[in-house]
């Protein structure tokens, strides 16, 4: 048997030693209440951090939407003006279709243009009300011969005014959170025009929006407006009663200037090429790319860019007065959309009139006409200075 105090000391050494292991317990972690509290505190920040990180992530995915979209938009401008083609939504031909036009252009998958990078499809919508073509319902839209001609009247009769193609808006719509509501390709006028002018990030009104449940501040909306891609073209024949020159646009097959009061009178998208033939429309006598308004005249047989050539005793020929008034600001008040070149139609046709009457029997019909043609073109002057504002004019 051990001793008594061998004993004693080892009947006290073992409170000693659970103390201890409780002291080194402590020292090496927390108790449970400890850690409770921390794991509180850790979910406290995390809820008062993630909002701000999530924002932050949306952010960066905002921003390089809104920079895609510009990219879409830029390349879309693009492709009309190289390839001569307005495209549409949705088509089985795959030049007319606005997610194969802007994909080619950029060189990148159809499906990077469909989607956004978090896979929401984006939509792509049209004015109801845009017309182009030959006075009918747009995009899509190849260029031909034709051109476009949009009138204010459905009737063949003077006074036509020809406008350039109506209401040519197109909108890139996008959400970075909620899918966008559905959305037709032409939507309701009231519907587009919501969109085209809803304020950055609010929800347009109208009902396709009214139960989406999306946030304003997720939506990127890119308007595309066409109206400086198209350029207004005039080709006569003077006289009229003289042989027709002929024009091709874009190297297509030669086509004759009508003899009428109207010639060619088209919008075309600026930088076509446009050809100028004789009066046999087999020998071209010269090309250029448009990417103006302009007007050509087939003068007697030589193709001339004005009517006028003559220089005055001042010495200042008309032709230069004719391209400063042609190049002169617009009144956007001018009834019926009138510009400086309807005046410049009205007026050589006037001219035209009075040259045939002058010269090839001054015959009571002849005069008659005559004096029609100058009512039409002091109509157009009037037109075209009406409701004019110092200031306005663009």
């Amino acid at each position: 048997m051990k001793p008594s105090s061998q004993l004693a000391k080892s009947s006290g050494a073992a409170p000693l030693e659970r103390a201890d292991r409780l002291r080194l317990l402590r020292s090496r972690g927390l108790s449970l209440i400890e850690l409770v509290g921390a794991i509180a505190i850790m979910a406290i920040l995390a809820a008062a951090m993630v909002p701000s990180l999530i924002r932050s992530l949306d952010q960066g995915v905002l921003t390089k939407e809104t920079s895609d979209l510009q990219a879409c938009a830029d390349a879309l401008t693009r492709s009309i003006q190289r390839n001569r083609i307005v495209p549409a939504s949705s088509t089985t031909t795959p030049s007319q279709d606005w997610a194969n036009v802007i994909a080619a252009e950029l060189g990148v998958e159809v499906s990077a243009i469909i989607n956004n990078t978090r896979g929401i499809p984006r939509k792509f919508i049209i004015d109801p009300a845009f017309n182009i073509g030959v006075n009918t319902f747009g995009p899509p839209y190849v260029q031909g011969m034709s051109g476009s001609y949009v009138t204010n009247t459905a009737s063949t009769l003077p006074p036509i005014v020809v406008m350039p193609p109506y209401n040519p808006r197109m909108i890139l719509i996008s959400s970075i959170g909620k899918n966008l509501p559905s959305l037709s390709t032409f939507p309701a006028t009231n519907d587009f025009n919501a969109i085209w002018n809803a304020a950055n990030n609010t929800v347009p009104s109208g009902p396709a929006w009214s139960s989406w449940g999306g946030r304003g501040e997720d939506l990127v909306i890119r308007r595309i407006n066409l109206s400086s891609l198209f350029v207004h073209l005039l080709l006569f024949n003077y006289p009229s009663t003289a042989p027709a020159g002929a024009y091709s646009l874009d190297r297509l097959t030669p086509r004759f200037v009508p003899n009428t009061d109207l010639g060619t009178n088209i919008y075309i998208i600026k930088n076509s090429l446009l050809g100028l033939y004789d009066k046999n429309g087999t020998t071209l006598t010269s090309e250029q790319i448009i990417n103006q308004d302009s007007t050509f005249v087939y003068d007697n047989g030589v193709w001339r860019n004005s009517i006028f050539n003559v220089a005055t005793p001042a010495g200042q020929d008309a032709a230069s007065i004719a391209n400063m008034f042609l190049a002169s600001k617009w009144n956007p008040n001018a009834t019926s959309g009138t510009k400086q070149s309807d005046v410049v139609v009205a007026a050589m046709n006037y001219l035209a009139a009075y040259d045939d009457y002058a010269n090839n029997g001054q015959t009571a019909a002849k005069k008659t006409i005559a004096l029609q043609k100058q009512g039409l073109m002091m109509t157009k002057v009037k037109n075209l200075v009406a409701g004019l504002v110092q200031g306005q004019c663009q």
